[in-house]
């Protein structure tokens, strides 16, 4: 071998070799069969009501190997670090006669819980179903934790793995889950957008769009819905940054107080700000007030949400209740809603899509039942957070 052709393959080996070791450090964070003992790669179990009772089962007749059973309480997995604002792909393999729940859970640079998690169903199956999510990483997150927890009776769970995902492949994912569905046709208002030029200027045109989604756990779900790839896919000169700033059950009525607002909203400035959820109360002034905070600091555009997922009698005897009011005078308060919040768009010039409408109508529409989109009496699953975010990416999708 001559010494130039020496100089190439050296030169070859080191590519490969320099490839191989980036491609590893992209590869899996957490990945594991549990053939061996998992606390010792850091696996631990919790109680979520009474104790925990489960354990790292030995192999029966529907699995070839060990893998982790909770009767009660939860397991979950050690935490792993991650980057803000980008998807990581979960996978695993689940069995249970009833329905459990798995829950990503995310912590901040010092270790502290945030309050943006993502929460679904693990659906009841007699024999192992593979399951496959994406999530996004909240703003502040550093480190990422999963968590196994069963509900109304065992879970069994085998096989996890929890690794970065491009988002393209994310919203690949969304469409394979969507087809799923009975589809979203609900048409959008035709003044949708009047008050948000420079949203769909930025949409268009890129480079990027910060949208701050504001509210409780149900815009917490509604973050989730792969709105922000789905756009930028409808719009692929623009990179989407969808910041869930929730707090459960918490509308504006504390948003609007001991400047929260800066914490909350103007911190991470926004293009564009979403006033979401079912906490808001009927409290039009307690929307007015942060919207004119916001507005004092910030030139983003504002979208007012009305509140979606929830079974809507539910939610007004829980607004009657907390209200201390009665379910006569509760009504009252319930009919003028409407006509209230929208004199207070008009007033405070911010844009107003009465998505409570369009979900309804996709419900009632529905060959599937409510329950069906749902992960319990109040909060949506997969399937309910994406129907969200198909009514949501018509909405802002091209005329």
């Amino acid at each position: 071998m001559s010494f130039p052709q020496a100089v190439v393959l050296l030169a070859l080996v080191f590519l490969f070799a320099t490839s191989a070791s980036a491609a590893g450090a992209k590869g899996p964070l957490v990945k594991a069969s549990f053939e061996s003992d998992p606390r010792k790669a850091g696996w631990r179990t919790g109680a979520d009501r009474g104790e925990f009772k489960g354990a790292w089962a030995k192999a029966d007749a529907d699995s070839a190997g060990r893998f982790l059973r909770a009767e009660t309480g939860h397991w979950q997995s050690p935490a792993v670090p991650v980057t803000p604002l980008d998807y990581y792909r979960l996978r695993f393999r689940s069995r249970g006669v009833c329905e459990g729940y798995w829950a990503a859970e995310f912590f901040d640079a010092d270790g502290n819980q945030l309050a943006a998690d993502h929460y679904d169903s693990l659906r009841g199956s007699n024999r192992w179903r593979a399951n496959e999510y994406c999530l996004r990483a909240n703003i502040d997150a550093a480190s990422l934790r999963v968590r196994f927890i069963a509900r109304r009776g065992p879970v069994a769970v085998d096989d996890v793995t929890i690794e970065p995902v491009a988002r393209p492949a994310v919203a690949a994912w969304a469409d394979k889950l969507y087809a799923l569905l009975p589809p979203v046709r609900t048409k959008p208002p035709a003044s949708r957008g009047a008050l948000l030029a420079k949203t769909l200027a930025r949409l268009g045109k890129g480079p990027s769009l910060r949208v701050v989604l504001l509210g409780d756990s149900i815009a917490n779900d509604t973050s989730h819905s792969g709105l922000d790839v789905l756009l930028e896919r409808a719009y692929p000169s623009c990179r989407v940054e969808l910041v869930n700033s929730v707090r459960g059950g918490t509308g504006c009525a504390y948003y609007r107080r001991e400047n929260r607002v800066e914490r909350y909203v103007l911190r991470h400035r926004p293009d564009l700000l979403i006033l979401a959820g079912i906490s808001n109360g009927y409290d039009v002034e307690s929307l007015r007030a942060v919207i004119r905070q916001v507005r004092a600091k910030s030139d983003c555009e504002i979208l007012v949400l009305t509140g979606c997922i929830h079974p809507r009698v539910q939610g007004e005897i829980h607004f009657a209740e907390g209200a201390g009011m009665s379910r006569e005078e509760a009504c009252r308060v319930i009919l003028k809603f409407p006509e209230r919040i929208a004199a207070m768009a008009v007033a405070e010039k911010v844009e107003l899509y009465d998505i409570r409408a369009a979900w309804d109508d996709y419900i009632a529409k529905s060959p599937m039942p409510h329950a069906w989109f749902m992960r319990d009496a109040v909060h949506a699953n997969t399937r309910g957070k994406h129907v969200v975010g198909r009514i949501l990416l018509r909405y802002f999708q091209p005329k």
